[in-house]
């Protein structure tokens, strides 16, 4: 068993290696920082503070993971979409709905959304909702080009989609995060500029938040799982069907290629493709 967790702080990162053992107090490598054996559990600490475990946990070293987990409950956010050719904007925000829900969705192992296939996204979505409060917000490609019509700006139709999920929690006391996608004062002016309620709390733009905050990495895993379900589906109710292997990606760029080449056959293809870009 494989289980890669990064912890929150240098502070703690130490605090844990001590606790297992370790007695270093500098790196000569600038990848790995020690190598570990705790209860027949190999542990490799890396310099990023990322902590690879090959074995089975037992409980005791469960609970000493308890240091290198943030313990504070966030309200994460991302999407999916913005930069695909074809399909929805989905954009999902989430908190976990304690900290031994959030410890669990950790040890089951949780990677950038990126760097799975189809299939382990969907089984990671489906294990992350059992766990979590989420909100999602689903807008398909006709929507979109007409507000894009109208805003011609593609950020601020996300800073509006992300300002509704945020509001759903803004009653309770959470701080708030998301994936940088543009400055602070720039989100503030379209939401502003909008005729929207503002969420009345403060969101947080960080540049690379999934590898920071897991309830922005959780969003983003359930975001991308459902858009490639978008996509499926809406192929399925026109006949088509799409094959997934285990260790590849939906890749929405490549099935839009095979629509406009005609690799993926259909009926008056220009109109069809229209449909589903955006």
């Amino acid at each position: 068993m494989y289980l890669s967790i990064k912890s929150y702080s240098k502070e703690k990162f130490l605090e844990f290696y001590q606790a297992i053992g370790g007695r270093k107090t500098k790196s000569n490598d600038d990848i790995v920082f020690d190598n570990k054996i705790y209860d027949n559990v190999k542990i490799t600490f890396y310099t990023n503070l990322n902590i690879l475990f090959n074995g089975k946990i037992n409980k005791k070293l469960e609970k000493l993971i308890d240091i290198i987990i943030d313990k504070e409950l966030y309200v994460g956010s991302d999407e999916v979409g913005i930069g695909e050719s074809i399909g929805p904007i989905v954009v999902v925000a989430l908190k976990f709905k304690n900290y031994d829900s959030k410890k669990k969705v950790i040890l089951n192992g949780i990677k950038d959304s990126k760097k799975l296939s189809a299939k382990e996204i969907d089984q990671k979505s489906k294990f992350i909702k059992k766990y979590s409060d989420f909100k999602i917000m689903i807008m398909p490609p006709n929507k979109f080009n007409n507000i894009y019509k109208k805003l011609n700006n593609i950020k601020a139709i996300n800073a509006l989609m992300q300002n509704e999920l945020h509001k759903k929690f803004e009653n309770e006391n959470n701080i708030h995060i998301t994936d940088q996608f543009v400055n602070e004062n720039k989100y503030n002016e379209y939401i502003l500029n909008s005729n929207n309620e503002p969420f009345k709390g403060k969101l947080i733009l960080l540049t690379k938040a999934e590898e920071k905050y897991l309830e922005v990495a959780a969003a983003a895993i359930i975001a991308k799982s459902i858009f490639n379900n978008w996509l499926i589906n809406k192929f399925k109710e026109d006949g088509i069907k799409i094959n997934i292997e285990n260790n590849k990606r939906l890749n929405s760029w490549k099935l839009f290629q095979e629509l406009n080449n005609g690799t993926i056959k259909v009926d008056n293809k220009n109109e069809y493709i229209k449909k589903w870009k955006k």
